[in-house]
């Protein structure tokens, strides 16, 4: 890969559990629906099929989850030769001991599209609670339709639903309120924003009957993090995780030159405080199509490239959530078990030690908040072209908003977001760091937490 080497396997996430919503770039095996060679969207012959299988188990094998959250299989059943089978097949052949993946049965139909989601996870961490769930109120009668289950933390018994997602493209064309409005979002994005609302009214009811109101929203929005569909499902209380970890400008796909993020992950309000990390591997798409496993207009030379490892195996990038599955430790709860001194202020916005830290951020740094110390504060290293700015955090804190800003003038501030995983920095304590770029001149940094 010469002089851009590129990520050579996902960063790690922390928590007990991962779950990853990758897009397979419609695998279809050709057998299971009984249509043969073309597929109607995937590989064009069986050594295209062998090749397209042999990249996206190494990106999901690299991924190591707990539960994958796939789009694109092709909608063919759960037979013996049905795509969804195929997968599991070849993740088991390969995982290594101790490591049996099963895939979600789903005994109702998904759609009539030739593609459907699909959820496999690693039985040995995870199980499945209860059926899944699906809707086909409209407008999912006759697009895609979510499939939801809910599963069980065999660690902790702690639960959580996965719902995945592929909503409509912004391909082709459509009318009224469906046709491109020059807003920059395509056509059918009222078809997607409808999408959204009926996902998050769908998820109000708990479908799955789990009695518990942690949801994750994966998939393929095909929407961009500031677009109406997005909007809708913030506007429901889920964060958007991608830009809380990844700070804005991220991305997962790559049309005509522009980046964006298609794929997104939110959590509902609940499940944030058991999110360690949300990360885009970008293994997909900065590369260029000739990696990918098709044979068509490659020379011998090119087809050689790149075979079996994980890289083009789909055109979107793969991202992953870790959890840490527990109730969230509120602040409230924080405070009451704390022996506060005879008029000592214990709210949020006190200082009750003056040490420049309030009750809040002590609370979020895991630090005592009776006990002056800078011990705690977040502090930055210097790494080449860029500074890193780390911090330490309570797991498991109950927050509204954690993000890194930078200023050059301390009157206008960016943001940067909660930045990456680096490890656990003692109990019930994680560390995280953020890059930052050097630049010319003065530019102060501070991170800015929001309690619930």
């Amino acid at each position: 890969r010469g002089v851009n080497p590129g990520p050579p396997r996902r960063r790690p996430v922390g928590g007990g559990g991962g779950v990853p919503g990758p897009t397979v770039h419609t695998f279809s095996t050709g057998v299971g629906g009984g249509g043969g060679f073309p597929t109607a969207r995937g590989a064009s012959n069986p050594a295209e099929l062998a090749r397209q299988r042999e990249k996206i188990l190494a990106q999901l094998l690299a991924l190591r989850a707990d539960v994958y959250a796939l789009t694109e299989v092709e909608n063919d059943g759960y037979g013996a030769n049905s795509a969804v089978r195929d997968l599991v097949n070849g993740l088991n052949a390969l995982a290594p001991a101790g490591t049996t993946y099963r895939y979600v049965f789903v005994p109702f139909g998904l759609g009539g599209d030739l593609i459907k989601c699909t959820l496999n996870y690693r039985e040995q961490t995870v199980e499945p609670v209860g059926s899944p769930a699906t809707t086909t109120t409209p407008p999912f009668g006759a697009n895609r339709p979510p499939l939801a289950q809910t599963f069980r933390e065999i660690a902790t018994g702690e639960k959580f639903t996965v719902v995945v997602n592929h909503f409509r493209s912004k391909g082709g064309t459509g009318t009224g309120l469906d046709a491109d409005q020059g807003d920059g979002q395509g056509v059918l994005n009222h078809l997607r924003t409808q999408q959204a609302q009926g996902l998050v009214d769908w998820l109000a009811t708990d479908p799955t009957a789990s009695g518990d109101p942690d949801f994750l929203i994966v998939g393929d929005l095909n929407s961009y993090a500031k677009e109406d569909p997005i909007t809708a499902i913030r506007a429901a209380g889920f964060v958007n995780l991608l830009e809380w970890f990844e700070g804005p400008g991220g991305y997962s796909f790559a049309f005509e030159g522009q980046y964006g993020h298609l794929d997104h992950a939110l959590a509902s309000p609940s499940l944030l405080g058991q999110i360690t990390s949300a990360r885009t591997w970008h293994v997909n798409a900065d590369e260029p199509a000739c990696l990918d496993y098709n044979l068509e207009n490659k020379s011998a030379a090119q087809q050689a490239l790149n075979v079996g490892t994980p890289f083009r195996s789909s055109d979107h990038d793969p991202i992953v959530v870790g959890l840490n599955l527990a109730p969230a430790f509120t602040y409230a709860a924080w405070a009451a078990q704390i022996s506060w001194p005879s008029g000592t202020e214990s709210s949020p916005s006190a200082d009750a030690d003056g040490d420049g830290l309030n009750n809040a951020m002590e609370y979020f740094l895991s630090s005592d908040p009776l006990v002056p110390s800078v011990a705690a504060v977040p502090f930055i290293t210097a790494n080449g072209a860029s500074v890193e700015f780390a911090y330490y955090r309570r797991r498991n804190a109950d927050l509204l908003d954690v993000t890194v800003e930078t200023s050059a003038d301390l009157q206008s501030w960016s943001r940067h977001g909660a930045g990456t995983w680096m490890g656990e920095a003692g109990a019930g304590t994680d560390i995280y760091s953020v890059s930052l770029p050097l630049s010319s001149g003065t530019v102060f940094a501070r991170l800015r937490v929001i309690v619930r």
